[in-house]
């Protein structure tokens, strides 16, 4: 049997690298192993892989959207175009 994988893809826009460092440390402080990547066409495209681990997804990423929904609230007009799923997937 495969490895089991289970993830929370987020991804933001800000023209502001102060909010964006901001918003990762706050998801770095959930203590999840992550992945960052910055689009190389459009700068301000942030994207981050969260692995969840043996934790429940659904309980994750309430815990992540909540997170970003006070970031956006904080930044209001500085972040947007969040969007947050979750994937169950087996390698």
């Amino acid at each position: 049997m495969g490895r089991k994988r289970r993830l929370i893809r987020v991804f933001f826009n800000t023209y502001y690298e102060d909010v964006a460092e901001s918003v990762l440390n706050e998801l770095k402080s959930l203590g999840y192993e992550m992945k960052l990547t910055n689009s190389r066409v459009v700068p301000e495209l942030h994207y981050v892989e969260i692995e969840v681990g043996a934790e429940s997804l659904d309980q994750a990423i309430e815990k992540v959207q909540k997170l970003l929904e006070e970031a956006r609230n904080r930044y209001s007009g500085r972040l947007f175009g969040v969007k947050v799923y979750g994937v169950d997937a087996s390698s």
